[in-house]
Parts: structure tokens; sequence; C-alpha cells
């Protein structure tokens, strides 16, 4: 039955952020093109002004794309579990373990994808640039030489290799990933307690318990990070950021758990819907 909810999800889900993926990445290659014109170095204001309002736009896009993503993920929750939809699903011959997992498997998915489109939305300008420059001019030993040197110093500077240092960081990634989406599950299920306003009910949930995991993160980073540097032997980017790191991945899960059980909890025992 897992199979089918995540079939159905994914129908339900894929339209809009497919929709959103698209318009960035047409819009990253325009960028792209943009700023390979000869045109970009000419003196005609009006031409200057349009391109300077067109990255301005792409630059917000950058920033609210998994903005956008966050709140299609909030609002297919709500709408399915939490309205008339709500109905339907909860009489299903399913468990709330099966309705929220399979919403978190597809969320989940999505952030993922959103996530290697905005890496190469960004990448894809870079690449235009590199495409367009003069080739032939470029020394590629010397190229090769300098990120050997930057892989070395890199490492040197972090106290430990380059792969240890991108495994620990994409499992942090993932699991922050992870953990936005239980939160705003949570938040959604705690808001359903306030009988007139759910919705704002959420919002206030979410924006509280957002902030006091903030401070909770910055206390966790500070406290591992100011023995390091007020240490007087070789300190380095490992010995200041390894451990918060660790630590701030152990709280998520904690946190991820937790949420977890809040919104189960909300399903099986308090469920009330509009």
């Amino acid at each position: 039955m897992l199979k089918k909810l995540f079939g159905y999800e994914w129908k339900a889900f894929w339209k809009v952020p497919t929709l959103i993926a698209v318009t960035f990445l047409v819009m990253s290659l325009l960028a792209s093109a943009m700023f390979i014109m000869p045109e970009w170095t000419n003196e005609y204001t009006l031409i200057n002004l349009l391109k300077m309002l067109f990255f301005s736009f792409y630059y917000m896009a950058i920033i609210g794309l998994n903005f956008f993503l966050l709140v299609w993920i909030a609002l297919r929750f709500y709408k399915n579990l939490y309205t008339d939809e709500g109905y339907l699903m909860h009489t299903l011959p399913v468990t709330p373990h099966q309705l929220i997992l399979s919403k978190l498997f597809v969320s989940g998915i999505w952030e993922i994808i959103y996530s290697i489109i905005l890496c190469i939305g960004i990448g894809n300008i870079f690449l235009f640039v590199f495409i367009s420059s003069d080739m032939q001019a470029i020394n590629w030993q010397d190229v090769m030489r300098g990120i050997g040197t930057l892989i070395t110093e890199f490492e040197q500077s972090f106290g430990c290799s380059i792969l240890v240092t991108c495994l620990t960081v994409g499992l942090y990634l993932f699991m922050s990933l992870v953990f936005s989406i239980m939160v705003i599950y949570a938040s959604i299920s705690l808001g359903q307690l306030c009988k007139k306003h759910r919705v704002i009910g959420a919002i206030i949930v979410y924006l509280i318990s957002t902030v006091i995991m903030q401070v909770v993160v910055s206390i966790i980073f500070f406290m591992n990070a100011l023995p390091s540097l007020n240490s007087s032997s070789n300190v380095t980017m490992a010995s200041i950021f390894g451990p918060s790191i660790y630590l701030i991945i152990l709280f998520e899960v904690v946190i991820f758990l937790l949420c977890y059980f809040v919104s189960y909890y909300m399903m099986n025992r308090k469920l009330n819907l509009e």
C-alpha cells in the first residue's frame, strides 16, 4: 500500500515543482547567454539596465527556488491530510506511518532534484563563460597544477582529506533536507490544535520552533568552536567545525524523530479535520 500512496502522491505533487524547475533552467540559459553577449560591455544604458534587472531577478530566483518548494510541500501536506481530502485519505486502509512516509519520500526526492537543478543553474553560467573564453590561450598543465595545489592547501587547512569533508558536508546537507521537511509536517500537525485559525497556528509554531532550533545550533557551534580557537596548539578547520557539525547532525536526527512522533500522534490520536 505504501507503494500505491507513493505513486498517488508523486502524480499529485510533480506538476508545480516541474514548472518552477523548467522556468528556472530556462532563466539560467538566458542568463548565461546574456552574460557572454558582446553587447555586455556596450555603452547603451537601457540594455545594461535590462541586463542588471534580469540578473537581479535571477539571483532572487536562486534564493527563492527552495522556498517555493517548501511552500508547496507544506500546502500538499495540509490540503491532503487536514482538509476535505483528509476525510478520504484517513479512511483508506493505511496507517499514519504510511501517509507520512509516502509524503516524506516524495518531498525528499524533489528536494534532492531541486538541489541538483540549483547546482546546474549556477554552474551553467560558469560553463558558458569558460566556453566563450579563448581556450587556446589556457595552459592546461598550469590549471591541473593549480587544482592539485588547491586540494593540498584545502586538506592542510581543514586537517582532513577532501573526501571525508565532502562526505561529512553531504551527510549534513541531507539530514538538514529531511529535517526541514519533518519540521514543516510537525508544525502543520500542531497547528490543528487551533480550531479557528489552523494555518496561522501552524505558521506560528513553525516560526517559533525554527528560531529556537537556530539558537540551539548556534550554541552548539560556539561551545565547540571556542575551545579550539582559544587553544595555543595547531588549530585546523576540522578541529573548529568538525565536532560542531557532528553534534548538529545528531541534534537534527533527534528533532527529526521528535517531529515524526508529533505528526504521527496528531494523526492517530488528535485528528481534527475541517
